[in-house]
């Protein structure tokens, strides 16, 4: 009987969270704090659908499995190519963080080692809320993106030495390093272990399971190295959530790990909610509105301490004012694996019931704030500004070689992440000046070192748009991820000179339209340029001809994508451009010996005037000639591309020899 109450529960858990995040989905909110409040509203101290006693099972459940997959998605790789604001930025963080607990802990006459603990609880932000509100508004490659991406895997990491740092910090009666030397002891035997097994068992024993090619097994052994692994940690001393991490250390480092996280990445969402629920079901409401003063300082403390922080180590890595703002915002929530580290915490004596639920009730109050962190984060410049502060305070001193260029029919692209670089790259190809606008400090000194004419400064700003020539230049591309950044450049752009001609990227449609606005006069947007090139290749494969399509899809990028927007606004242009030229195709032949065209010219054949074809083009030993005269003669070997006529093409080029293919790729269906 107790089985089939474990399986309500799951049913519960899945269920409820479902019914809950379907509701919140409608006002914008993470899913997590969606599986946060239905763990509230089932558990014991909600509606009481499940009771105490499997709590602690199902939280310990969770924790498992999101420490397997943070394991199995790290690897060595990745720590290899962490450097910067990720390794030197997230250390300075997580110290500066430690620091500052230790501080408070002294001046409540606490001990020394567990205002490093308190230190530890604050400096973990949410990356799990953090990554995919930034995915969701598609600010990953923006400069504030990649600063919290570096911090927040650096933090992710940095929760394994917690793990085996805080044991030792629980007996003070017997000094601090002993403990520290015997829990270390124990995880480098732990991990030797490991690393013995990942070189010479595993390997035999994955291809054993690989060999059956049963997708299911191999699912089974990673879930079984999973658990196994998280259990031997467990008889060792360490805790379960270091094993798991281990386990998918150990997966990840193998040959078999693609296959591997293929299989375990659809269980992620699963794992996550088991956990997030499992930490709603341990809160208590009536702790908020019992101590409503306390969790009010607490959250306001803990919020203005990472944000200080997290800004100023951005500000050290000379990121301009506004980005490093923006980043401290958006990380000086508490995270997820605060959880983990406050269980732990209970579990060894570090801290009571009353800092444990304290504890637990701040760091969700934290999480269900981040939306607003993230508006926040965007305003602030604004106010500053409104406030009085200097545009070139929050904006970055522009590089003082960028007040000696002096550039006229150039283009200026903002942003060099990889839409700068290609465009740059063709520009640099073709011979077209160009000048770079970057933030990113470093990237601009390693570009300079190659010879690129790249500058530090913000494209937002006016000052810096003009040093740059905007004026005289002869067009703009703003190729950041960032919208708000897109939009504000836009607008300076048209300020300072209305008549140059700018291009715009955004991944979000409801942007294409301000953007236009503000005055761009072509805004990508990436999800409708990747459909409207699918429906393209979509049209010529079933034999619409290849210039009604590009002809139509030219009108769509023009217009704003409407079609996509708007359904039906095209589809009579289009059925009647399809129409129009279903009959047209362009082809290209090579001339073959003894062919009838063969030693003769254009004039001779008259192409145009009896066979109702055009030469558009012919390259040889004459060279490449486009749009050839009279005196043109076909020579054996050249090749020569016709427009016409379908029917009249082939009979034109069934006189001339070999066909190769149709010119641009299939112009229409064949006969």
């Amino acid at each position: 009987m107790h089985q089939m109450d474990f399986l309500v529960d799951v049913i519960l858990i899945f269920g409820v969270s479902l019914v809950v995040n379907l509701l919140l989905s409608r006002l914008r909110q993470p899913t997590i704090l969606g599986y946060i409040l239905s763990g509230l509203l089932i558990g014991p101290h909600g509606l009481g659908w499940i009771a105490h006693g499997d709590l602690e099972t199902l939280a310990e459940v969770g924790i498992v499995l999101l420490m397997f997959t943070l394991g199995i998605e790290f690897s060595f790789d990745k720590m290899k190519r962490l450097k910067g604001i990720a390794l030197g930025g997230g250390s300075m963080q997580i110290g500066l963080t430690i620091l500052a607990g230790i501080g408070v802990a002294l001046a409540l006459d606490w001990t020394w080692y567990r205002g490093i603990y308190l230190g530890c609880l604050v400096a973990l932000s949410s990356s799990a809320i953090v990554l995919k509100l930034l995915q969701e508004g598609g600010e990953l490659d923006t400069l504030h993106g990649r600063i919290a991406l570096g911090i927040l895997l650096f933090q992710d990491l940095a929760v394994v030495p917690m793990m085996i740092v805080l044991p030792a910090l629980a007996s003070p009666g017997q000094g601090i390093w002993l403990p520290l030397a015997v829990a270390a002891g124990k995880a480098a035997l732990f991990l030797t272990g490991a690393l013995v097994m990942s070189r010479v068992l595993l390997p035999r024993l994955f291809f054993q399971v690989a060999r059956t090619r049963n997708r299911e097994l191999f699912l089974m052994l990673a879930l079984s190295l999973c658990m196994g692994t998280a259990w031997v940690s467990y008889l060792t001393g360490l805790s379960l959530a270091l094993g798991a991490f281990v386990a998918g250390m150990v997966v990840s480092d193998s040959d078999y790990s693609l296959q591997t996280l293929s299989d375990i990445l659809p269980f992620k969402d699963a794992f996550l909610c088991v956990f997030f629920v499992s930490v709603g079901m341990l809160l208590d409401p009536s702790f908020v509105f019992s101590h409503p003063e306390i969790l009010g300082i607490v959250v306001l403390l803990v919020l203005l301490l990472n944000f200080v922080i997290c800004s100023g180590v951005a500000l050290v890595f000379r990121y301009p004012l506004r980005v490093a703002l923006f980043a401290g915002a958006v990380l000086s929530q508490i995270g997820e694996f605060s959880f983990v580290l406050a269980q732990m915490g209970k579990g060894l004596g570090l801290i009571g019931d009353y800092l444990y639920q304290l504890t637990l009730t701040g760091t969700v109050l934290t999480m269900m704030l981040t939306p607003q962190l993230f508006k926040l984060g965007r305003r602030m410049p604004d106010w500053l500004l409104r406030l009085g502060v200097p545009q070139r305070w929050l904006l970055g001193r522009p590089d003082e070689g960028l007040q000696t260029v002096r550039l006229t029919g150039h283009v200026i692209v903002c942003g060099y992440g990889p839409v700068g670089q290609r465009v740059s790259q063709v520009l640099q190809e073709n011979g077209i000046p160009f000048l770079i606008l970057e933030l990113n400090a470093l990237r601009v000194r390693r570009l300079k070192a190659d010879g690129l004419p790249v500058f530090y400064g913000d494209s937002s700003s006016s000052e810096v748009l003009h040093q740059a020539g905007v004026e005289q230049a002869k067009a703009v591309v703003v190729s950041y991820a960032d919208p708000h950044a897109a939009r504000k450049t836009v607008a300076a752009v048209r300020t300072l000179h209305p008549e140059t001609p700018v291009a715009a990227r955004t991944r979000l449609p409801e942007d294409i339209a301000e953007l236009r606005r503000l005055g761009a006069e072509r805004v990508v947007e990436e999800e409708f340029e990747v459909s409207l090139e699918m429906a393209a290749w979509t049209l010529k494969a079933v034999g619409v001809s290849w210039i009604a399509v590009e002809t139509e899809k030219t009108a769509i990028q023009e217009d704003g994508y409407r079609l996509f927007s708007e359904p039906h606004a095209h589809l009579c242009e289009l059925s009647r451009m399809a129409d129009a030229f279903s009959h047209i195709e362009i082809a290209t032949y090579q001339v073959v010996p003894r062919g009838a065209f063969s030693g003769k010219t254009l004039g001779e054949i008259r192409l145009r005037s009896e066979m109702g074809v055009t030469l558009l083009s012919a390259v040889g030993a004459q060279g490449a000639i486009f749009n050839p005269g009279a005196d043109y003669r076909f020579m054996e070997g050249d090749t020569v591309t016709l427009v016409g006529d379908r029917e009249h093409v082939r009979t034109a080029g069934e006189r001339i020899g070999l066909r190769l293919n149709p010119a641009g790729g299939a112009m229409g269906k064949e006969g």
